[in-house]
């Protein structure tokens, strides 16, 4: 079977050479010209043609092969019409065609390259089209880094040349390489300086390459910058909680070829919703901002080096952590005498630090199966419930804020029982070196009433420090011989069971006039009573935040210092001054001293030391 196909194959060959070009004129289906268009100002063609068996075929007009080109008496074809498939685009030089030309129409065909042609196409009309198009966008001459850097679109297969045009001068191309050959939209070739023409140039433009030096398209560059731009850095993302005071550093922004950064310019992005959020000192390496609001703060920094170059902007995102509230409970009366005692639960003492709102839930557990004791309300701050049965009540509250963190849960026990004694310690102190430190444990007690014992120890001193407790009753003293922090603990017991608590002093050396107006609104702080706050957590919340803002006065922080001052305690002791009486209303505007006789001196010198620290930064 194989020799009578190969066979009949010869046989249609001879019958074709009998038939002279009868065959070759005629047309088959696996060979199509769909289009030929040529582009006379890019000299380029574009073809389109399928076809579906192996080998090359070449484009002829009427008078023979025009894909062929002689050179000194020798014939050379150009392997152009080689892909095999539907509608396949060939885009070339128009150089690789005979003889084609503008005036030309047609018609053409392709033919395979047996000798005569076997298998040819239709014919289609020559279409001659202006189709190029080229722009310059930009160019940079870093001289910084030798580097030549153009941004350009094209449309054509050759290779685009950038040239110069001065008046009165010929044009002239700065650069003899083929650079500038890629097809699309906004290409950027950077390439070595000392392969292009020296600068400075005149108006530059991207022109079509061809051997005739036909340009299409011009655009003249409108500016040429000589030197790299610096690179602005933002730092890293970080996070932080509202109240938070948070400084931004683009100190490691810099300029590769080693000039000076003049100017910072910083800006917001965006903020939460609701955010009034300022940016202070924008202008600078370091500025700051305060959180108010829980959220993402993104930040954008643009520098400008000594010869006037801008960086282009970098962006930092500051991300708030939200910090769970701060559950407090009390239980009165805490020991039971007789059954049927109406027990008073109180949460009113809990707080959240970034000011969220929050939601209480108590949970009761009675002592035994036996008790029929429930909370006349669960989500209120001061349930009650009766106490029917003997034994121990435990009540447990859990705070909820308004982005879902819990706080820790607190537990509050009513007993016919021995109940556990609670230990005071007091709250934090400021002193000077060599002071004698008092420390009160007076107000610790028992539940039960029962007599306590006092033990008092050092959990930390400053290092170096040879400092001895005197005393092992509810009073107790020390000399603070070095400057920094003292941990103290205090133990009490009732005969049965320990309770501890623990108090931090902070001693400064020679204390400068910021640091003594602080010092003197802590111990004002510190002389008050219980009922001159919003509840009893806050009179110690407001001392450890005193001495936070003593120690960073101390290590030459003061922007941080004054943030501490303005935002953590101010904030909470200005109703007074301002309104004429204690804000008592939600977060923002509620005040943890409620007392205006007691409010006032302490705002006053906490005022003067804000503005002390405000002289100095």
């Amino acid at each position: 079977m194989n020799r009578l196909n190969g066979n009949f194959a010869r046989l249609i060959v001879v019958l074709g050479l009998l038939t002279g070009s009868a065959l070759a004129q005629s047309t088959d289906p696996s060979l199509v010209l769909h289009s030929l268009e040529i582009h006379p100002g890019c000299h380029e063609f574009r073809a389109v043609y399928s076809k579906n068996f192996e080998g090359c075929v070449d484009l002829w007009d009427d008078a023979g092969d025009i894909t062929k080109t002689e050179v000194n008496g020798q014939t050379f074809k150009h392997n152009i019409f080689c892909g095999s498939g539907e509608k396949i685009t060939v885009t070339d030089s128009l150089s690789r065609l005979n003889f084609l030309s503008a005036s030309y129409t047609g018609p053409l065909y392709l033919k395979d390259r047996q000798d005569p042609p076997s298998i040819e196409s239709s014919g289609v009309k020559l279409i001659v089209t202006d189709f190029c198009r080229v722009s310059l966008h930009s160019i940079n001459v870093d001289t910084c880094m030798q580097t030549f850097t153009a941004e350009y679109s094209k449309n054509f297969v050759t290779c685009g040349h950038i040239k110069e045009r001065i008046p009165g001068l010929p044009l002239r191309s700065i650069h003899s390489l083929n650079w500038f050959c890629t097809i699309g939209d906004n290409i950027k070739t950077t390439v070595a300086l000392n392969d292009m023409a020296p600068p400075p140039y005149g108006p530059l433009y991207m022109a079509h390459g061809n051997n005739n030096g036909i340009a299409s398209a011009e655009i003249e560059a409108t500016e040429i910058p000589t030197n790299i731009r610096p690179t602005a850095q933002a730092g890293m993302d970080s996070s932080g909680r509202p109240g938070d005071t948070v400084t931004l550093d683009g100190s490691e922004s810099g300029d590769a070829c080693g000039d000076t950064i003049v100017s910072y310019e910083w800006q917001f992005v965006s903020k939460p919703l609701g955010s009034d959020a300022v940016l202070w000192e924008a202008t600078t390496s370091t500025p700051y901002f305060t959180m108010d609001s829980a959220g993402v703060y993104e930040i954008q920094l643009v520098v400008t080096d000594n010869t006037g170059l801008a960086s282009w902007p970098d962006r930092v995102k500051v991300s708030s952590t939200n910090s769970p509230p701060i559950a407090a409970a009390s239980i009165d009366p805490a020991v039971l005498v007789e059954l049927d005692t109406v027990v008073q639960l109180d949460g009113t003492d809990s707080y959240d630090d970034d000011g969220d709102s929050f939601t209480y839930k108590w949970t009761l557990t009675p002592p035994s199966w036996e008790s029929s004791a429930v909370l006349d309300d669960d989500q209120s701050p001061t349930p009650v419930f009766t106490a029917d049965v003997q034994g121990e009540y435990q009540a447990e509250l859990v705070l909820t804020d308004i982005h879902g963190a819990a706080s820790e849960p607190v537990i509050v026990t009513a007993s016919f029982n021995n109940l556990d004694p609670v230990a005071v310690a007091g709250t934090d102190q400021s002193v000077n070196v060599s002071d004698k430190v008092e420390l009160n444990g007076g107000d610790s007690y028992d539940p039960n009433g029962d007599t306590l014992s006092y033990q008092w120890s050092f959990v930390s001193v400053p290092a170096g420090s040879e400092a001895r407790l005197n005393g092992s009753a509810a009073v107790a003293d020390f000399i603070a011989d070095q400057a920094g922090e003292y941990v103290l603990k205090l133990v009490v017991n009732d005969g049965f069971i320990d309770s501890e608590d623990v108090v931090t002093v902070t001693a400064v050396l020679a204390p400068d006039p910021i640091i003594q107006s602080v010092q003197e609104a802590l111990a004002s702080l510190n002389g008050l009573e219980a009922q001159d706050f919003l509840g009893g957590a806050r009179q110690r919340v407001i001392s450890r935040r005193l001495n936070i803002a003593i120690n960073l006065i101390e290590a030459g922080r003061y922007r941080a210092a004054r943030v501490v001052l303005e935002v953590l305690v101010l904030s909470n002791l200005d109703g007074c001054a301002e309104r004429g009486q204690p804000d008592t209303g939600f977060f923002p505007r509620r005040d943890w001293v409620v007392n205006c006789e007691a409010q006032e001196p302490i705002y006053e010198l906490l005022t003067d030391a804000s503005e002390m620290l405000l002289a100095l930064q």
